[in-house]
């Protein structure tokens, strides 16, 4: 019967000899039962250090007070000590004495160490939790009840773990705007979706607001069942506040951009004017005066001769001055719109610098305001000025497509090409120029170029409809 049993049994007499080791204490400790039989269990199994306290729980068996309850140390034949947790009582002979005494034991090492390093984990685990301030972490049960608060939710909420130990959580952190999702709505999204989370404004217990992440976890047992909710929160207000301030200052430099721009482009148009109108008269009033004053000197060739030497002279700076003129502000552009501004400057490019060209446009360029088409142009004008003095190129392709919802601009050579993160890094303000022109407009310009491979110019500006288009789409 005893060596059915699953547990440690040892049979003693009076004297502590054992007399009976079942096959369970035999497969615990290494020993067979025959090494141990006849001898103290104290001068065998147990450490010199144990023996004392058995052999002290052993007589006050004798004396009557069973059973008792203990946990000893033992020697298994491998000289490792292992725990025992051991019951120890009499057995009474028929004059009500004690006349045997049974120690019965379960080996406890292995649940021991699991205990003592899950006990070790958590202190750990208190102690980490304990020491983060960044963060609010504390627990729920699974009603929402506030269960754990750490410094961390302290500080960032603002109420001590005594005043919220006990209390809903909805009651402690209010987001500012709930957007339809009550603290009762967030645990069931949670445990239903294993995760939820959410950023936004939220009130401190002094009401004042800060921005954070809030995640919540569920909890649960082996069997998935719910045992509760982990809460993180990382108040994030500074770096909102950064990212605020950054969203701003880009708002007032882009804003200043596009000020100075359409500052640059008036003065510029103002110049050509200036040129064309009051230069360009002037000019050619010299050259109709000195033509008649030719003509009132016959005979004097040297006066005429050196009348025409003049009169080229001014025909030059005539020349000069239309040219100049237009190069800061073309007619055609302001005259006849965009897309034979295109043509024209692509056709000014072929006669100067003998690079071929192949245009395509599609779209009425007339939806296009003053600032989207004076940014088409002058993208364009810097993307041909970049290949003209860099691309050594023999064929440019431009793509120009103007709908509803943008306008789209590519320019393509068939040149050396370039490494663009070199030139994107520093010190290409040509490109930098460009970018910004359409980074203004709310739209886009990228760059792909290999070395040998040619380069393409994509821009991409979002087309704003005019109040009359406006007025003639239905409200939704």
């Amino acid at each position: 019967m005893l060596d059915t049993e699953n547990a440690i049994v040892m049979v003693m007499d009076l004297d502590g000899i054992i007399l009976r080791f079942n096959r369970a204490g035999e497969a615990a400790t290494g020993f067979h039962a025959h090494e141990l039989i006849g001898k103290p269990l104290w001068d065998t199994l147990l450490p010199k250090d144990q023996a004392a306290g058995f052999r002290w729980d052993f007589t006050a068996v004798l004396q009557g007070e069973f059973p008792r309850e203990t946990e000893v140390q033992w020697h298994a034949r491998d000289g490792e000590r292992r725990l025992l947790q051991l019951s120890t009582t009499a057995i009474l002979g028929d004059n009500g004495r004690c006349s045997h005494v049974v120690s019965t034991g379960i080996d406890i090492t292995a649940q021991r160490q699991v205990q003592q390093a899950l006990a070790f984990t958590q202190e750990n685990f208190r102690f980490l939790v304990e020491g983060v301030t960044d963060y609010a972490i504390f627990m729920l049960d699974q009603d929402g009840t506030i269960i754990s608060w750490n410094p961390g939710a302290e500080r960032i909420s603002g109420y001590s773990e005594a005043k919220v130990i006990g209390r809903h959580f909805g009651e402690i952190l209010q987001a500012e705007e709930q957007a339809g999702l009550q603290p009762g709505t967030m645990l069931r999204i949670a445990g239903t979706d294993d995760y939820y989370q959410r950023e936004g404004w939220f009130v401190r217990g002094d009401g004042s607001r800060f921005w954070a992440i809030l995640a919540i976890n569920p909890v649960r047992d082996d069997n998935r069942r719910l045992r509760g909710y982990s809460i993180i929160i990382n108040d994030i207000s500074e770096r909102k506040q950064a990212e605020t301030e950054l969203a701003r200052s880009r708002e007032s430099l882009q804003a200043l951009s596009r000020h100075l721009q359409t500052v640059r482009e008036e003065e510029k148009a103002s110049l050509a004017r200036e040129l064309h109108d009051e230069l360009g008269s002037l000019l050619t009033s010299l050259k109709i005066e000195l033509s008649a004053l030719q003509q009132q000197l016959p005979g004097q060739e040297q006066a005429r001769s050196d009348i025409d030497r003049i009169n080229d002279c001014v025909q030059e700076a005539i020349a000069t001055t239309r040219r100049i003129s237009t190069s800061l502000r073309p007619p055609i552009l302001d005259n006849l719109g965009l897309l034979p501004a295109v043509e024209w400057q692509l056709e000014q490019l072929k006669q100067r610098v003998g690079i071929e060209y192949d245009l395509h446009c599609d779209g009425d360029a007339a939806g296009l305001n003053q600032d989207q088409t004076i940014a088409l142009f002058r993208i364009l004008q810097e993307g041909l000025t970049n290949i003209t003095r860099h691309a050594e190129a023999h064929r440019v392709s431009v793509v120009l497509i103007i709908d509803a919802q943008q306008a789209a601009l590519d320019v393509i050579d068939d040149g050396i090409g370039f490494d663009f993160e070199d030139k994107s890094s520093g010190g290409s303000y040509g490109l930098y120029s460009m970018q910004e022109r359409a980074r203004a407009l709310g739209g886009s310009l990228d760059i792909m170029s290999r070395a040998g491979e040619g380069t393409r110019l994509r821009v991409r500006i979002p087309v704003a409809l005019s109040g009359a288009q406006q007025q003639e789409e239905p409200t939704p």
